[in-house]
């Protein structure tokens, strides 16, 4: 039986999850707008592999090429380092969780793992139900 103690972390840590979605639903809503009017990307095809570091094990990582500014879509381009855990109850899969590391010097490729490994008890079926997705905004 968790401790009341425990009950209200996990609580504390799904209204801070709860707040960080309603914080990017909004960005998005409000950058929605001026996406409309950039040229249309093809979504990069990934091409995944088991990862090369011992920090990494159990994950999967790919290399995204996307243009450096969507508005010129044919211009420079740039490669993202992106990394996934899947999902281990994959019958019952539910879909993807992207977790944003922010900033500054935040790499989800390195963060991920370590926050996984570190998933309270009461959140490990993120890890069966969902596949967790990041990558290296730098």
């Amino acid at each position: 039986m968790p401790s009341r103690q425990n009950r209200r972390r996990v609580l504390i840590l799904l209204a801070a999850v709860a707040l960080a979605a309603l914080a990017v639903s909004s960005g998005l809503a409000a950058s929605a707008a001026s996406a409309a009017s950039a040229a249309t990307v093809a979504v990069p095809r990934l091409v995944w592999h088991r990862c090369a570091s011992p920090a990494q094990q159990g994950f999967q990582c790919a290399t995204a090429r996307v243009p450096l500014d969507y508005f010129n879509p044919r211009g420079p381009t740039i490669h993202l380092a992106v990394i996934r855990h899947r999902a281990s109850d994959r019958a019952h899969r539910i879909g993807t969780l992207f977790f944003n590391p922010g900033g500054p010097g935040a790499s989800g490729t390195v963060a991920l793992p370590l926050l996984v490994e570190r998933l309270p008890a009461a959140l490990r079926a993120l890890r069966e139900r969902f596949e967790l997705a990041s990558w290296d905004p730098r």
